[in-house]
């Protein structure tokens, strides 16, 4: 995957501060970013922390 284009198509359409529904919660509102882990439960302790801290640094 290419999570650098990606992370960069995102911020050019302001991913983070777009907002479809005019009245949605700033936080917890339209827009949502996650990621889903398959295949080595066994390490999901230290992959999705690692994986949230990528998209917050790319986002936020």
């Amino acid at each position: 995957m290419d999570f650098d284009g990606i992370f960069a198509t995102l911020r050019k359409m302001d991913f983070a501060n777009r907002q479809l529904c005019p009245n949605a919660p700033k936080t917890g509102g339209d827009n949502i970013a996650c990621v889903s882990m398959f295949g080595f439960p066994e390490k999901m302790d230290r992959q999705a922390p690692e994986a949230r801290e990528r998209i917050e640094k790319e986002l936020l």
